[in-house]
């Protein structure tokens, strides 16, 4: 108790504080936009210090000290986009993918960057996809190059400095996929001098319009949400990119007959990166005949009174989750593999956690994100939200995935040459395993 009316103490002293500088500066109206904005902060920490669902996994992080620190800077004149980039830096310390500030904020409401994307490979900031840009084709900037220097400094000093301390992340995989994209990110319009090395190793120099916000390019307009095609030897691919509606299960059932006829079934969730839990269940709900458990769960749970009585808070257990069959309608029953990357998170996880712990399904490729939960929004000055996590999430036998990630069966990670001459290893390997559980399955579960 006694601890906790010091910090109050401390942020009241310290609000008080800067109300006294701003009178003494003649300044006598009262500045409710900042006031907004130091409630907006102190709301923010207060919902996150009796909700937040991991604080085990950062013991190094004094809450209360993480007040006492932040609330002088936000006392200070500042703008909305410094405001929430400061909010974003406080929130980055939790390292919890699901404890974040919007992230539409990160690159600010006037930057951009050029229409190529860039991706972690082999510890190198690498293009693995360009916009058919006129700019782009006369300075050879293609798939394979390696970004090295922008505007005279290494990549590694511009994530270090720039923009880990900014991303909220579960997971060091996790970081890398939402900080190697922000590379070339600037002001829009403005122009960046890139020092570029191609796949031959050979370096050249050049100059990149931050305008990528004009191009239709594949990241932007995304591919549809689900996507099924055949592969070769009886084996059906099935994408699924998105969680968030209803729909992907729809589609998936109207192409149901094709996928049960088929040998072994092939599901990409690598773009996945979450929405609705129950959406993915649907679609396990019919690859499965009988009851499947999904992750166990607990949130933290504040009692007043055991605060009083100097007791340590409880935890509420949650009911470990499930997913059954789809009632009145066939399965099927043949092999599965699926398709994993450092970018499925969150639902999509949870769509992996009953298929993997039940062994009904293979995992090949990267390990994922290692970040689910569900969040408690708050509100922020401008409009903006907060998101805090407020469950914690494991295997039905308690062992953890967040902040590791999904470890899948089989490893793959792509290399530079894979991404220079255009493989798609991880597609390879998920087939290569495949036919090989074909090959092995019973003759009752073969399609």
């Amino acid at each position: 108790m006694g601890k906790r009316l010091t910090v109050i103490a401390v942020a009241a002293f310290l609000f008080l504080q800067a109300s006294f500088a701003q009178a003494a500066s003649g300044q006598t109206k009262p500045d409710s936009a900042r006031n907004e904005q130091l409630a907006g902060f102190v709301r923010l920490w207060s919902e996150t210090k009796y909700s937040f669902a991991y604080f085990d996994k950062v013991p190094e992080v004094d809450w209360d000290r993480v007040l006492v620190d932040y609330l002088p800077q936000f006392a200070q004149p500042q703008d909305i986009h410094q405001y929430y980039r400061l909010l974003q830096r406080c929130l980055a310390q939790l390292h919890d993918g699901h404890t974040r500030v919007d992230v539409e904020v990160c690159a600010g409401p006037g930057d951009d960057r050029p229409p190529l994307l860039v991706k972690r490979i082999q510890d190198r900031a690498v293009v693995t996809e360009i916009a058919e840009a006129p700019e782009l084709v006369a300075q050879s900037i293609k798939v394979g190059c390696e970004i090295v220097t922008v505007d005279g400094r290494a990549v590694r000093d511009i994530l270090e400095k720039d923009i880990y301390p900014y991303i909220s992340a579960s997971t060091s995989q996790m970081r890398d996929g939402a900080s190697y994209r922000r590379i070339l990110d600037g002001p829009r319009g403005s122009r960046a001098t890139v020092v570029v090395r191609d796949p031959d190793g050979s370096e050249h120099t050049v100059t990149l319009t931050r305008n990528g916000g004009s191009f239709q390019t594949r990241w932007t307009a995304r591919q549809k949400d689900f996507e099924y095609r055949q592969l070769d030897e009886g084996l059906a691919y099935v994408a699924l990119r998105s969680f968030n509606s209803p729909a992907v299960g729809r589609e998936f059932n109207g192409v149901f007959d094709k996928i049960r006829n088929s040998k072994c079934l092939v599901i990409d969730v690598r773009e996945n990166t979450g929405g609705n839990t129950l959406n993915g269940y649907a679609i396990i709900s019919r690859l499965i005949d009988k009851r499947l458990q999904g992750s166990k769960w607990r949130s933290p749970q504040y009692v007043s009174a055991f605060k009083s009585w100097g007791r340590d808070q409880k935890w509420y257990e949650g009911e470990i989750s499930s997913v059954e069959p789809a009632e009145g309608k066939p399965s099927f029953l043949g092999p599965v593999v699926v398709l994993t990357s450092a970018d499925t998170g969150s639902a999509a996880e949870d769509f992996l956690i009953p298929l993997h712990y039940a062994h009904r399904a293979k995992l090949v490729g990267e390990r994922t994100a290692g970040s689910t939960g569900n969040p408690l929004v708050v509100q922020l000055p401008g409009g903006v939200i907060a998101l805090i996590c407020t469950k914690h999430d494991t295997y039905p036998d308690g062992k953890e995935f967040v902040g590791v990630g999904v470890i899948p069966d089989v490893d793959v990670y792509p290399t530079l040459q894979d991404v220079t001459s255009g493989r798609d290893v991880i597609l390879e390997k998920g087939i290569e395993v495949a036919k090989s559980m074909v090959s092995s399955a019973p003759a009752q579960e073969r399609r």
